[in-house]
């Protein structure tokens, strides 16, 4: 739901998802599905992989036929650094939406930082990392709508008191559930 709230922004975009034949995967589709407004944007198609399987040629393809300007990749490193790759084989650069399990510096290895230029991807292995990072002031979380998402902490309490301007209140709430 929270890439549905980044794609509501700009509206208009073909969105199409590269997902795993997995729990993780099935849920990325349905959060997705379950945040995105149809009459802003609309999902061009859906593919799916399996854990096993050698190459993901046939659903990138597919992918860049349907016309897609943006992909969601509910996918492991290993199959996101092969769909970037195989997309800029096909001179294909469509935006990227990339799980979580994408924020680790490992994908680097996999894929040039030119590919990854742009790539948007939900920073939850990075927040120890940015705690001592003078360039990082803020971490933005959005919430889609009333529904609230939560990796582990009450963000939708975090939400609503941003909202109401209660932001001492938030930030003190971080600090002692984090």
């Amino acid at each position: 739901a929270m890439r549905a709230a980044f794609l509501a922004v700009e509206g208009g975009k073909k969105v199409g998802v590269l997902y795993e034949n997995s729990d993780q995967g099935i849920d990325e589709l349905a959060g997705l599905k379950l945040g995105l407004d149809p009459a802003k944007n609309e999902v061009v198609s859906e593919q799916i992989y399996q854990i096993n399987d050698i190459s993901i040629t046939s659903q990138m393809a597919n992918l860049q036929s349907s016309g897609a300007e943006v992909v969601m990749l509910g996918s492991t490193p290993g199959f996101t650094a092969q769909a970037i790759r195989e997309a800029d084989r096909r001179g294909w650069h469509p935006d990227w939406f990339m799980s979580y399990v994408n924020a680790d510096d490992m994908l680097f290895s996999f894929v040039s930082p030119e590919l990854l230029e742009g790539a948007i991807s939900f920073q939850a292995f990075k927040l120890a990392d940015w705690a001592d990072d003078p360039a990082v002031t803020r971490v933005v979380i959005m919430a889609a709508g009333n529904r609230s998402f939560s990796a582990g902490g009450d963000i939708r309490a975090l939400y609503d008191l941003g909202k109401a301007g209660r932001h001492d209140e938030a930030l003190q709430f971080w600090r002692d559930e984090y």
